[in-house]
């Protein structure tokens, strides 16, 4: 009995300093280190470490802070989570085996920028030279949702290719690559894993702005990874694009097996507008994934795209189609289409109405180009094509607009710098008047140039942050 109870005491005694260990700065700062180099030398913070042999081990107040350019712009967290709980696996420590039968995240939060995505996607060297500008001057028909009139896309092909000079020579673009299939995955036999995500989060913004470019909110996930087929579920609440809801109450099919995950977006009869599509990944060295997803909305609320730009349309169709390997950034390849109809904008207190939108982009080897861009209408339109990487690129739009619209386009540019020129020429034999707009990436950041003969300015200045 005093060989029992003494036991008793002691393993008590252990728990009580194991306890008291973990609560202490010294061991949280040493997991946080230790979580850092798992996710590239981020700051990592803990608030709170406890573990139980009954319940498993759970850290609390997870923050993962922004990469070391980005923290001044972007003040909120990479990512915030506020449990972790890893449930242990019994069966797997009677084996004297370390194993984890279930771990579940509560309430993750991702607030990604912009900069740092399109750095990501474009971090590896390209393996040939970048894509040249086409120069978007002779347009031919375009077929959009619910396209325009022939009457606009003739009438804004009548102008001849501008000379680039020392800008990006024309060419005229390549086609769309075709996306990257994942692998077939390796026979892998592991012991299965269950994740739980409670409410997680994801939000997209820009460096040094508090508008939220993308929101998705209510993320529920109950996967089994690895081991046989099982039951699994996956939900969405909301997601949203530059204020617009772009679909609710997302139920997502979810189909495993082995190291494979496959998620198939439920169909909705009567629902007219939403997301379709699927995406694959699968738990192996390097993560291939796959990824064929569409939307479709009925009609664009307007939007504020700046003090003097707003834009509304109708119907809308887009879809994104590629893959890669996830931790290979240089080997993600897509596609990705749009179309749009009814297009209406509002200019400095001017409507102008266009037939249809159109565009495309695409992304390999670590390239992201789009080779083509039209906003057509009968007054006024926009065509344009570019590329960049993560140490150049190159755009060039041409605006033609009515000549009632240059001289508030002029006042615009002139109010925001001083003493700038927004160049045009007439398009005859109408009286509208176009105007080329290059954009290229120096080492000083990126410049714009408002036509030939138009002022040359960083756009760090134009956005006043110069």
């Amino acid at each position: 009995m005093k060989v029992g109870a003494g036991l008793v005491v002691l393993l008590l005694i252990g728990f009580l300093l194991i306890q008291t260990l973990l609560s202490t700065s010294w061991v949280r700062g040493k997991v946080a280190a230790k979580l850092s180099q798992r996710v590239g030398g981020l700051n990592v913070q803990i608030a709170d470490l406890d573990w139980t042999p009954w319940g498993g081990a759970r850290i609390r107040g997870l923050k993962v802070g922004q990469p070391e350019l980005l923290e001044k712009l972007v003040p909120i967290p990479l990512l915030e989570v506020d449990e972790v709980h890893v449930w242990p696996d019994y069966a797997a420590a009677l084996k004297g085996e370390l194993a984890a039968s279930q771990v579940t995240v509560k309430r993750p939060k991702l607030h990604v920028s912009a900069e740092m995505l399109m750095s990501i996607a474009a971090a590896s060297t390209p393996a040939a030279e970048p894509p040249s500008i086409a120069a978007a001057a002779v347009p031919q028909p375009a077929a959009a949702v619910g396209g325009g009139s022939e009457s606009e896309s003739e009438s804004a092909s009548t102008v001849e290719a501008p000379e680039a000079g020392n800008q990006p020579q024309a060419a005229s673009p390549k086609p769309p690559v075709q996306a990257v299939e994942a692998p077939a995955p390796p026979k892998v036999v592991r012991k299965r894993i269950r994740v739980v995500v409670e409410d997680g989060g994801f939000e997209l913004v820009r460096a040094g702005e508090e508008e939220k470019l993308a929101v998705i909110n209510g993320v529920n996930l109950d996967l089994p990874v690895f081991g046989e087929p099982a039951e699994a579920s996956s939900s969405i609440a909301l997601i949203e694009c530059l204020g617009q809801v772009i679909d609710d109450d997302l139920k997502l099919e979810v189909k495993t097996g082995g190291a494979g995950l496959d998620f198939l977006i439920v169909d909705r009869p009567g629902k007219k507008s939403g997301i379709v599509g699927r995406v694959g990944l699968i738990a192996v060295a390097g993560v291939p994934f796959r990824a064929n997803l569409g939307v479709r909305r009925d009609a664009l609320d307007r939007m504020k795209l700046s003090e003097e730009l707003s834009v509304e349309s109708g119907e809308i169709q887009m879809r994104v189609n590629g893959g890669g390997w996830l931790q290979a950034p240089g080997s993600w390849s897509g596609v990705g289409q749009f179309g749009a109809n009814q297009v209406l904008g509002q200019l400095a207190g001017q409507s102008l109405a266009f037939g249809s939108a159109t565009g495309s982009l695409q992304l390999s080897g670590g390239v992201i180009q789009s080779p083509d861009f039209r906003l057509v209408g009968d007054s006024a339109s926009i065509l344009g094509n570019g590329w960049v990487t993560s140490r150049d690129g190159a755009a060039v739009l041409r605006v033609v607009v009515p000549y009632s619209v240059v001289g508030m386009m002029n006042a615009g540019l002139g109010k925001k710098v001083p003493e700038s020129v927004f160049a045009f020429k007439p398009l005859q034999p109408d009286n509208r008047w176009y105007s080329d707009v290059s954009m290229w990436r120096e080492e000083s950041g990126w410049v714009v140039e408002f036509g030939e003969s138009g002022s040359e300015l960083p756009i760090g200045k134009l956005l006043g942050q110069e």
